[in-house]
């Protein structure tokens, strides 16, 4: 036979990679039993993030069916106040700048960041952290006065404060941000500044949160903190009583803490004049400082914590009014509602 003929087949490997190979596509490789399992064995593992997230999403359940059990204790109130319903602090960074201005009506909030020892700023308040620290300082200052015991210790008044002091010292440790967020507040200077139409008359108050705090790293000394008087005499005039287990539920979103916030300060102000209010998705907007570029984003971020607070506190009266004809759109707040249920009668500092 001569040896110009092509030769029959090699082997049946060979041909059947020739064959996969026509399109200019690699065959899928073969993989051991033992690497399939490993393969379904990483897929499956759960991650860091994942295990944070079902420990948090079984934590709010457990504190959504606390909530639904019964009205808040003296000990599970909080206060905020009713200013800084109406201009609420920065959601996030804002940077580097020297004052911070929001205005609702004829009430206005400014903030300017204070310094160190060596000039350098502490930038502004911003997020969750403050203001869940606001609503502890005010809830304290109503009960004892303004001179507030903070602890036995630095670890102890993370815990009050819902955090922990064993999450690290990194960037992204509790006490970290926590310590931050408390230098932004403590050390930066506030005005309330209130205008009146009647009269054009303008009273503005400058004031330092904290004119005296002692935080020590020891473990062992007293937390103590004592507001300035001025900003005592301020926050502790016209107080939004607050259920600290929905601020622990919603601590993560600082939109969400401000909205509950409004609604209940909306609601009592629905019960005061005996009829309903009614707030359109973009006043909304601009009350809590969202600034959304489209109100129809603003509203889609808004729906869910709108449904998830109704369902927490079922006493909060609050129906979305799809608008239409002329009437626009958004939240409409019953003068029936009740939205921080109690027991028991508030407790005040003596004046």
């Amino acid at each position: 036979m001569s040896d110009n003929h092509p030769k029959e087949c090699d082997s049946p490997e060979k041909t059947t990679v020739q064959a996969s190979t026509a399109d200019g596509r690699q065959p899928p490789r073969k993989r051991s039993a033992k690497a399939a399992q490993a393969d379904e064995a990483r897929a499956t593992e759960p991650t860091k993030r994942g295990i944070a997230l079902a420990r948090r999403r079984g934590r709010r359940e457990v504190l959504a069916l606390d909530i639904a059990q019964g009205p808040p204790t003296i000990e599970e109130l909080g206060y905020l106040a009713a200013e800084f319903v109406m201009c609420t602090l920065p959601h996030s960074d804002p940077g580097d700048v020297p004052v911070w201005t929001r205005r609702d009506g004829c009430f206005t909030l400014s903030i300017q960041a204070g310094y160190d020892k060596d000039g350098r700023g502490y930038g502004l308040p911003y997020g969750p952290i403050p203001r869940l620290v606001l609503v502890w300082l005010i809830g304290g200052a109503l009960r004892v006065g303004p001179r507030i015991d903070a602890g036995n210790s630095l670890s102890e008044f993370l815990r009050k404060l819902g955090y922990s002091a064993y999450t690290g010292r990194g960037e992204r440790g509790d006490a970290t941000r926590v310590l931050n967020q408390i230098s932004r507040l403590f050390y930066c200077l506030i005005t309330f500044e209130y205008w009146s139409p009647l009269t054009k008359n303008t009273v503005s108050l400058r004031m330092l949160p904290v004119e005296r705090s002692e935080f020590h790293f020891d473990g062992k000394t007293p937390v103590t903190i004592e507001l300035g008087k001025r900003f005592y005499e301020a926050v502790t005039a016209r107080p939004v009583p607050l259920d600290l287990r929905i601020l622990d539920h919603f601590r993560h979103s600082p939109l969400a803490l401000d909205f509950y916030a409004f609604a209940v300060r909306e609601s009592g102000r629905a019960q005061q004049q005996g009829k309903d209010r009614f707030v359109a998705w973009e006043w909304l907007d601009k009350q809590l400082g969202a600034n959304y570029a489209e109100v129809r984003n603003f509203r889609d971020k808004m729906l869910p914590f709108v449904e998830e607070l109704v369902k927490l506190c079922p006493r909060l009266l609050v129906s979305v009014q799809r608008g239409g004809r002329g009437q626009k759109a958004g939240l409409l707040f019953s003068r029936f509602s009740e939205p921080v249920p109690r027991k028991e009668p508030f407790l005040l500092a003596p004046p």
